[in-house]
């Protein structure tokens, strides 16, 4: 008996957008490699502690923040809304010149398996700590975009754009790209 073999192939078409004022035409597909984004600011005035995931697939240490180092040694002892109030009375008691945003939250990705519950403590002058909760959640559930200008144009392709959806990243493109081209 003589095969004839056909090798498994996939054809991969992005996300297409036309901006019907200007014309243009974008691609938009997942940025393949970002960077995680808890790494743009040192851990001592932003962070985000992943304390809490499926399969055990959280941080191992707290990062290097006073704030999240007390969570997680309340975390080992309580649940995680005790060891929340038990962290923002350490911080007032022992350490009251320093102010930080904090929040807990869970985030969800896009099945059932994708959650996190999440800590982060972030020191004024760097954002809120919801803020970087949902970059968080977009760069680690895949909502980070690259689009791409079709066509003959001067435009620059542009990745790194943390949005919902394909259509968002357009939008994201648009308004804070294309007038700084024009």
């Amino acid at each position: 008996m003589t095969l004839l073999h056909i090798p498994a192939h996939t054809v991969h078409f992005p996300d297409m957008f036309e901006d019907e004022a200007t014309g243009i035409t974008f691609s938009v597909e997942q940025d393949s490699c970002p960077e995680d984004p808890r790494d743009e600011v040192e851990a001592e005035h932003a962070c985000v502690f992943v304390f809490n995931a499926p399969r055990g697939n959280c941080d191992r240490e707290a990062p290097d923040n006073i704030a999240a180092q007390a969570f997680q040694r309340y975390f080992a002892e309580f649940d995680d809304a005790k060891s929340f109030e038990l962290t923002k009375r350490y911080l007032a008691a022992f350490w009251p010149d320093e102010h930080f945003d904090l929040a807990m939250k869970t985030i969800r990705g896009y099945s059932q398996g994708d959650w996190m519950d999440v800590f982060a403590a972030i020191e004024p002058g760097y954002g809120t700590a919801e803020s970087h909760i949902d970059q968080y959640r977009m760069w680690a559930f895949g909502d980070v975009w690259t689009v791409v200008p079709d066509g003959d144009t001067d435009l620059d392709a542009l990745s790194g754009i943390y949005a919902d959806d394909p259509e968002d990243a357009v939008k994201h493109y648009i308004n804070e790209y294309l007038p700084k081209a024009a």
